[in-house]
């Protein structure tokens, strides 16, 4: 079964689709503010049609020409820089103000290896490269 190439509007309701509800959950605000920011910059640089108009003039089992290299090299240059820009404006996540620390980290690390390697008497399934 053959898929046809999906059209630019498919495209674009297909993208907007999978930013919304999933599974009836929705989406942390700092994620849906991502995915609300990057979808802005990619309809404002009409990736999109842009990414089906080069795949529309590919040919199967046909080498890239030069102009559709530069194409296709421009399209994932503004896409990176679409999700830069709106990682940069949603990094709102503060993880606490405690400093990394010897001290904490060795016993820690103590604690966890033998929790890991008593697991296994417990009936939990543990993978030997996670003890070492």
């Amino acid at each position: 079964m053959t898929m046809k190439p999906m059209t630019p509007m498919t495209m674009a309701m297909s993208f907007m689709l999978a930013f919304r509800k999933r599974k009836g959950k929705i989406c942390c605000k700092t994620v849906k503010s991502y995915q609300d920011c990057h979808r802005l910059n990619v309809l404002d640089c009409s990736l999109l049609s842009r990414q089906f108009n080069l795949e529309r003039s590919l040919l199967p089992g046909v080498p890239l020409t030069e102009a559709q290299a530069l194409e296709a090299e421009c399209i994932d240059d503004l896409r990176t820089k679409s999700m830069l820009k709106a990682e940069s404006k949603c990094r709102h996540l503060f993880t606490g103000g405690v400093c990394f620390s010897l001290k904490v980290a060795e016993p820690l690390a103590v604690l966890i290896f033998w929790e890991l390697v008593i697991s296994p008497r417990k009936g939990v399934d543990v993978s030997s490269r996670r003890i070492k």
